[in-house]
């Protein structure tokens, strides 16, 4: 009679690996006005959707918001930029939590979101 040996479980925070598909680029072309009403509704959609497609959501908005910052980061001074820089960070580090909060996710995600408005 052999014994299975227990494997250990750890919690280990979950990759952020995001990748724009070619219908997610697709919206980099669209009009500024467009972009950032995509973004708020994805936002928006966060707290509503199970667990799994939070993460899908958070994923997708950390990779649309690389893409907008980075662009309007060209007119950005250098203490905004670094600004703008930490609030990213924050949005991927909660989005690697084991359990993120949605809510804070949403609230970060929507200051970004103002600032692109106003780029």
């Amino acid at each position: 009679m052999t014994h299975a040996t227990p494997i250990a479980i750890e919690a280990v925070p979950f990759p952020v690996e995001p990748e724009l598909t070619p219908g997610s680029l697709a919206i980099t072309t669209a009009p500024l006005g467009e972009r950032v009403g995509l973004l708020r509704e994805m936002l928006s959609a966060i707290e509503d959707a199970t667990p799994a497609g939070q993460r899908y959501l958070m994923t997708k908005l950390l990779a649309l918001f690389r893409l907008e910052l980075a662009h309007a980061a060209l007119g950005f001074d250098r203490c905004q930029r670094e600004i703008v820089g930490r609030a990213l960070d924050a949005l991927r580090i909660e989005a690697t939590r084991m359990a993120p909060d949605a809510a804070a996710f949403e609230r970060r995600g929507q200051l970004l979101v103002d600032v692109l408005a106003l780029a």
